[in-house]
């Protein structure tokens, strides 16, 4: 699986498919099958070993994805699935600025600096994008495996792998080390979807063993919310602590007589039944 840079919704850019380390002395034949999901697939061609194409449009915040299949001069068919951030904030900073009452564009570079800086410290506090992300997440090793119960209770004694970010909505890919230390695959798993999401051993199998040593499970997968299900009390938590940085323009306060708090408390009011398990 291929992940690919953000594109802006607006744009019209270039991709590719590379099948050089696939393909042998073989080229690609025929038509390529291109096909997008939350995005436009435009202008395909084969190239030598490569597949040339170009993506346009796209919903802002989400994640797209893009399926190619090719023939190959020897007769195989070869598939590869290709993953992108449609680009886009949670909230605009027009809808920032007339919240607080903003106005002029002068300051607009400064102000979109303190808007991302918001929304930033949001997701940090609470565990959760506020736009579909492509999440890269590294543990070392897979929980231990445990007897997994009877048929009539399959999942008594599972320990999951806590996925840090959420909502999750999709595993892109599960790589591991072995214990010599190869590079496998996992695709055989259970994902338990939500805020609080966990990766679980497929009902019946076991987690395999890995190599001694941090980041030896190596997982990708989306998380963040639908434009159209953003909770509320989050967008205007960023808001409010946007109008905050724009308010309080130094690290301290230069009124000595002022009690500087922290984090204003209509944010962590806001915020706070939104945190993860764990997350402080």
């Amino acid at each position: 699986m291929l992940i690919w840079s953000p594109k802006d919704p607006a744009s019209t850019e270039k991709f590719e498919f590379d099948f050089t380390d696939r393909l042998g002395a073989d080229t690609v034949v025929g038509a390529p099958a291109v096909t997008g999901n939350g995005v436009t697939v435009t202008g395909v061609t084969a190239n030598g070993t490569k597949v040339d194409f170009e993506l346009s449009g796209g919903t802002a915040g989400t994640v797209a994805t893009v399926a190619c299949t090719i023939t190959t001069s020897g007769g195989e068919t070869l598939a590869e699935l290709g993953v992108l951030e449609i680009g886009g904030e949670a909230v605009s900073l027009a809808t920032a600025k007339a919240q607080q009452r903003l106005e002029g564009g002068d300051e607009d570079a400064l102000l979109a600096g303190f808007l991302r800086a918001a929304v930033g410290h949001v997701e940090k506090r609470t565990g959760k994008k506020l736009t579909a992300k492509i999440v890269r997440q590294k543990a070392d090793g897979f929980p231990r495996n445990v007897h997994c119960g009877s048929p009539i209770h399959p999942n008594r004694g599972e320990q999951g792998l806590r996925l840090w970010f959420g909502p999750v909505s999709q595993i892109l890919s599960v790589d591991y080390d072995d214990p010599d230390g190869v590079t496998q695959s996992l695709t055989s798993f259970r994902l338990v979807e939500g805020e609080d999401a966990q990766l679980l051993p497929a009902y019946g199998e076991q987690w395999p063993a890995t190599a001694r040593g941090p980041g030896t499970v190596r997982i990708s997968y989306v998380a963040g919310y639908d434009p159209t299900e953003l909770p509320p009390e989050l967008t205007l938590a960023a808001v409010l602590l946007f109008g905050h940085f724009n308010a309080n323009r130094e690290a301290v306060l230069a009124d000595t007589r002022a009690a500087a708090i922290e984090l204003p408390l209509g944010v962590e009011a806001l915020i706070e039944p939104y945190c993860s398990l764990g997350i402080a």
